[in-house]
């Protein structure tokens, strides 16, 4: 049976911008495309493939995100126009003060492309067509905290090795 490496490798794709940050970017390519994300909408049981579903999957989405920060303490912020999330994040890893965990999750709306569906009507069949639009959406930023970080490629066989980190 397969490793989750091994799965996901063709599939998604680990960008590592700078030492202390990681940014964790979703790539799936079957989604890049119109029949791809008319595909994926069916999956979810539905017959018309309805942007109705992506309000659904976010909505779920930000429901558990805000559950397990509300279980375990964790702040919620929305971030505001112009704010300095960075300069505003520094003071909340100042106060933390566990090993490694999340410090908290931060929420902006920023641009992005995005798909956008145009609904058609043709008689009694109504369908929709997506297209890749500019628009403004949430974006959740998930702020973790570790005294060490450990790096390990995604690849079988891949080597680990430790960066020493300053709660970072």
């Amino acid at each position: 049976m397969p490793n989750v490496a091994e799965v996901i490798r063709d599939h998604v794709t680990l960008a590592v911008e700078c030492v202390d940050r990681l940014y964790l970017n979703a790539y799936v390519p079957g989604l890049q495309r119109g029949p791809g994300v008319v595909a994926f909408l069916r999956q979810r049981g539905q017959v018309i493939a309805s942007p109705m579903l992506f309000g659904e999957i976010t909505n779920a989405f930000k429901t558990a995100l805000q559950g397990f920060c509300s279980a375990r303490g964790i702040p919620w912020i929305e971030f505001t126009k112009g704010q300095d999330k960075d300069k505003l994040v520094e003071t909340y890893r100042q106060q933390f003060t566990a090993d490694e965990g999340v410090v908290l999750v931060g929420v902006a709306q920023e641009k992005a492309k995005a798909w956008a569906a145009t609904k058609k009507v043709d008689g009694r069949r109504v369908h929709f067509t997506f297209n890749w639009r500019t628009v403004y959406v949430n974006h959740y930023y998930i702020y973790c905290a570790a005294r060490r970080l450990v790096v390990s490629p995604a690849q079988p066989g891949g080597t680990r090795r430790e960066v020493p980190g300053s709660n970072g």
